[in-house]
Formats: C-alpha cells, structure tokens, sequence
C-alpha cells in the first residue's frame, strides 16, 4: 500500500456549533452544482468547476534540521500531499500521514497562490490533520456529504494533487464498503471504502466527491499492485465525528474498555458464527475489571444497539470519550447480564500535541 464550493448559505452543525467556529458547510437548499443543465452523465465538468477552488495542494517543507538532506531545487521541499477548505477562515484537512515528518508547511490554492500553514490539530488512528492557512483572504470551502449513505456502484470523482503534477480529477465508481483498517495503520479506526478511481502518491489528504459535489471521503492510500490497484478512502461520517474535538483538543482522546476480544465461535457447522465481541482476556486496572466484565463474557449489546463482533465493539467504544458511561449486554454462561463501565482513555493515543 502506498498512502498516499460554491457559494452556499453557512449551515454549521451541531457538533461544530460547540467549539465556537463554524468546522465545515453542510447542504443547504440549493446543490453545490448551480448549472441547472448539468448533467453527470454528459460531463462532470460543472461540478469539478464548482468544487475545484476548494481543493488545495499541501506542499511539506524540510524542517531546519534536514534541510541539507534536501535536493538542490527543490525549494525544500521534502513531499507534497493533498487537501481541502473545510472554512473560510482557513481551517484545511489532509491526511496525518503527510504532515507527520515536518514541522513547516505551505497551502497552495487552486489559482496557484501559496500560504504558510500549521498544523492545528492530527489524530493517527483515524490519519486525519488539519491544519490553519496563515494570512489568506476568506476561501472556498467544501460540503460534507455523508458516506453512510454511499452504496456499491455509486460514482465518485476524486480531485487532488497525483505525483506533484499539479490539480487533477479522476473518476471511478464505490467498488466495497468497510474494509476496516487493511494493516496500514496500528490502533486504526479507520474502516475504508474502497475505489476504482485512479489515485496515486499526492492524492493523499484530498477529497472524494459524490455526484451532487459533497465530500463523502477522503483519499488516503492506493494498493501497489500489478497495473491500476484499488485506492481507498477514509469515510467522511468517520471524520465528522472527530473533527471537533481535534479543532478544539489538537487531539482525539477515546473511550477504553481495557478488554482483548476473539472471533465469536460458529453455532454449529455450516453456520454462521455467532453476533457479538467474546472477551478473551480481562486487563487487570481498567475499567472493564472494575465493572467485573470476565474472561468467555459474549458482549451482544451496547448501549442497546447491537454489537457484530470485536472490531465493531472497539470502534463503538472510541465513540464515547472518556469517563462516559456505557451499558453492555453480555451472554455469560448462557445467562444474560448487564454491565455499567466508566469508560477510561486509551492509554496509548494521543500522546502528540499539536505543533
């Protein structure tokens, strides 16, 4: 794997209202795309003119200690990446993964024109950054969409900044929907959509649009695989829900239960295996011991909703912040049980703060 708007009534959201600013557009009543003859299936050219000065190219300078290691010409700069308005103010998303080796960046526009930029707030579980545009006038931004409701087969357009070549789009349709973490990342949340839209090193950080010109995701890595691989996108829903708290934080600080969890056994040959998270070992001073959760518990129901399996359990989880409360249905013995934990941090997240 290689990791790779138009002018709209402001609609803040719920969660963006409690940090004080205004973290993303949301639709309005008029579509992103005003050409009232647009037609997806003639040319896509209305929406990528209509979204396109949102979309920014995040070049990453060699901070001073490396600036030797730099080829001459290069203007320092060490890689370049991919990213997009989310604010008039200048607030920007990109992938952590390009604006983890340096310290020093700069936004460059649609129109050519270049800011400096910091990074505001990262969060490697989930490869999210954003970053602050310093002294540009007021941007455009982007729609979040919502990829919940993305299906197998949809279109999507993906426009970002392929091998430093400058602005570039690319088309492709939704080839699978949750592909969990594929090994890239330690302690990942993120669950993929994956793509058969041509990316490439430089699309990283930039947008993945449906047809109505919304961000549903956000290109992250492309498979080095004989001929064009498969890219994947990490799903906007993921990153809405984290977005406040890193603007605000600089930071993600997720629930903990302090559990290992195994497959659920197959009921019988043939069969499927059984729905929720088995709890394989119980770590001792967390607040799943003290809430008496054991070895064998089958954890069915969290909150009320039901729980698929351990991967499922661990992101529900990391969607309650710490000290939150949770109430868990357990299978244990074949009796049914009900737990109450108080969630603890994840003790290995998060230990950055922002630059």
């Amino acid at each position: 794997m290689c990791l790779a708007g138009a002018a709209l009534p402001w609609i803040p959201s719920a969660d963006a209202t409690a940090t004080g600013v205004t973290l993303w557009r949301e639709p309005g009543d008029r579509p992103v795309v005003r050409d009232p003859k647009f037609d997806p299936h003639r040319s896509l050219a209305p929406l990528i003119d209509a979204v396109g000065p949102a979309v920014v190219s995040v070049r990453v300078l060699a901070p001073p200690h490396l600036r030797h290691a730099v080829p001459q010409g290069r203007d320092g700069q060490m890689g370049v990446g991919s990213g997009f308005v989310l604010s008039p103010d200048g607030l920007v998303l990109t992938n952590h993964h390009v604006v983890a080796r340096s310290d020093r960046f700069e936004v460059e526009l649609a129109d050519g024109r270049s800011y400096p930029a910091r990074v505001l707030g990262s969060d490697p579980a989930t490869d999210i950054a954003v970053l602050r545009v310093e002294g540009a006038p007021r941007l455009r931004s982007v729609v979040l969409g919502t990829s919940e409701s993305l299906r197998v087969g949809d279109w999507v357009v993906a426009i970002g900044t392929p091998a430093g070549l400058g602005q570039s789009a690319s088309t492709g349709i939704v080839a699978a929907k949750g592909r969990g973490s594929l090994g890239l990342y330690a302690d990942s949340y993120i669950d993929f959509i994956q793509l058969d839209a041509a990316l490439a090193p430089g699309n990283s950080g930039g947008p993945l649009f449906n047809l109505r010109g919304e961000v549903v995701g956000v290109n992250t890595a492309v498979a080095a695989l004989p001929g064009r691989g498969p890219g994947f996108a990490i799903p906007i829903d993921q990153v809405k829900r984290i977005l406040p708290q890193l603007v605000r934080d600089g930071r993600v600080a997720r629930g903990w239960l302090g559990v290992a969890t195994s497959t659920a056994r197959h009921a019988s040959s043939g069969a499927p295996p059984e729905r929720g998270a088995v709890v394989a070992q119980v770590y001792p001073d967390t607040p799943a011991a003290r809430a008496g959760l054991r070895a064998g518990d089958r954890i069915v129901r969290i909150d009320g909703e039901p729980v698929a399996d351990g991967a499922d359990l661990r992101a529900r989880i990391a969607t309650h912040g710490p000290k939150e409360r949770v109430r868990l249905d357990v299978r244990r013995g074949g009796k049914p049980v009900r737990v109450t934990v108080t969630l603890g941090e994840r003790p290995d997240l998060g230990r950055t703060r922002p630059r």
